[in-house]
């Protein structure tokens, strides 16, 4: 009986376990699985951030919208501004919300508007998040470097205004495009203004 359970216990050491080959297949198969749920992740997050600037310019351009729907008057003061409007630049990637006081005293009647000319907006700077840049401003085949969308109120009238081949001019198109991109997804959503001043996401 003694030698029986000997046997077994030898029998039971080699069979048990695994072998240094199967360990090795068994951690070059957790490695693969982690790195393709890691790079997932990544995009999964990166695509978000996407989604986030887009929805975020569509609501500057909301709120400026809204700004002259209300007749706001400028900070720190009781003046109703011309217009408030909210100016993009593919260089820096950003959106601007300002408002435009009468600079030319003529009551408004000037509708040239340029970011040049601006205060300092009620809604500030909002910058993109890293790796998401304005890839093109465009309307119809026109591109643009620099683009304002400007509302007049009380209506609010719209206004677009660009910079094209260092030309700042009245954009007279009916409606603009704005894409926004990042290359690490390999994709770009579309922010649309149109003249009546409707903001839609594509």
């Amino acid at each position: 009986m003694r030698y029986f359970f000997k046997k077994l216990l030898r029998q039971s050491t080699f069979t048990s376990g695994f072998s240094l080959m199967e360990v090795l297949v068994i951690v070059g198969l957790i490695g693969i699985i982690s790195t393709f749920i890691l790079v997932s992740y990544s995009r999964i997050g990166r695509f978000q951030a996407l989604n986030r600037a887009t929805e975020e310019v569509a609501i500057q351009f909301r709120k400026a919208q809204n700004y002259a729907l209300t007749t706001k008057t400028a900070p720190g003061g009781s003046i109703i501004p011309c217009g408030w409007g909210v100016f993009l630049e593919k260089v820096s990637s950003s959106a601007v919300i300002y408002y435009q006081n009468d600079v030319n005293s003529d009551g408004c009647s000037n509708e040239i508007f340029s970011y040049d000319d601006i205060e300092d907006g009620e809604g500030g700077i909002y910058d993109f998040p890293s790796g998401i840049t304005i890839s093109s401003i465009t309307v119809g085949a026109d591109s643009y470097d620099n683009f304002s969308v400007i509302f007049i109120p009380p209506d609010p009238k719209v206004i677009f205004f660009g910079l094209k081949s260092g030309s700042l001019d009245i954009v007279s198109g009916t409606n603009v495009q704005i894409k926004l991109n990042s290359p690490s997804v390999g994709e770009g959503k579309v922010i649309q203004i149109n003249r009546s001043g409707q903001v839609s996401i594509q």
